[in-house]
């Protein structure tokens, strides 16, 4: 595949890998919407396989790395070339004082759910079924694990569940939930796996709980997207939280699209905020 200009990162490999085609979203909604994968999957076993993996790990490990600084409250280790190990995000702080290639630890959930929106976004670009599943799995759990730890930030959050459930209710269909079409690599692939079927079904329940519990508690944060102000906010479109807004609806359709495709999967057994189970 040829290599394109631009991408997600700044600082990506020149493979061309994580660079999918410019969305023709409108501005409205391209906040949650999916970029556009590959048209081929990665070879299993090949160097853009492994470079994919190594990639996305690395930037796993620093998102659960920066969150458990937020509760030991140290700065994150030098790693063994003397660089510090952070994900590649705009806005990044540092403690002052300290080697500014080492981040400090998250302070609120929106920069928590940036960096795991970033890689969402690279791991759909893949358009590899057998590592989508994985990871998208990997991130929503990390997902509903990291709500708690903060005050609420409801733009924020419901735009990145809803790109998992978008992700989660095409891969299930094996077809792009917005377009029809056929995803790449579900040619010849049946499609996710009863076993992952469970899993998903297992995090949708635990995280429409746990926003909801999130939500309760009616403490918010911040929510500015990136280059706003806040006078720019208030004219944006984005909900008003200090006008004591009714988040029913939001809260409602967390992984309800999701929710549709494993109801006509799994023997079309119901499922919903009464049944809960960790994963």
């Amino acid at each position: 595949m040829a290599d394109q200009a631009g991408g997600f990162f700044h600082g990506l490999p020149a493979t061309g890998l994580f660079s999918p085609p410019q969305s023709t979203a409108s501005l409205s909604t391209a906040g949650s919407t999916l970029p556009s994968p590959r048209r081929n999957p990665l070879r299993s076993g090949s160097a853009k396989e492994l470079t994919f993996r190594n990639y996305v790990d690395k930037h796993i490990n620093a998102i659960q790395r920066k969150y458990a600084m937020k509760f030991s409250g140290e700065d994150n280790e030098v790693d063994e070339m003397g660089g510090g190990i952070g994900i590649e995000t705009s806005g990044t702080k540092t403690r002052p004082g300290n080697n500014p290639l080492v981040e400090a630890g998250y302070e609120s959930f929106r920069e928590v759910a940036r960096d795991i929106e970033k890689v969402v976004e690279i791991v759909w670009v893949s358009g590899t079924p057998g590592l989508q599943i994985p990871y998208l799995l990997t991130l929503a759990l990390l997902t509903v694990n990291y709500i708690p730890g903060f005050p609420a930030v409801p733009r924020t959050m419901f735009r990145l569940l809803d790109k998992l459930d978008s992700a989660f209710a095409s891969l299930i269909q094996g077809k792009d939930i917005e377009t029809g079409e056929t995803l790449p690599g579900f040619l010849n692939r049946k499609g996710v796996s009863g076993t992952e079927k469970v899993r998903i079904k297992s995090l949708v329940e635990r995280t429409r709980v746990t926003v909801v519990e999130a939500m309760s508690k009616g403490e918010y944060d911040v929510d500015i997207e990136e280059g706003q102000t806040e006078d720019e906010q208030d004219d944006d479109d984005m909900l008003d939280y200090d006008a004591g807004t009714d988040f029913d609806m939001e809260i409602a359709r967390v992984y309800d699209k999701t929710l549709v495709e494993l109801g006509d999967t799994l023997d079309g057994a119901a499922i919903g905020l009464s049944q809960t189970s960790s994963v």
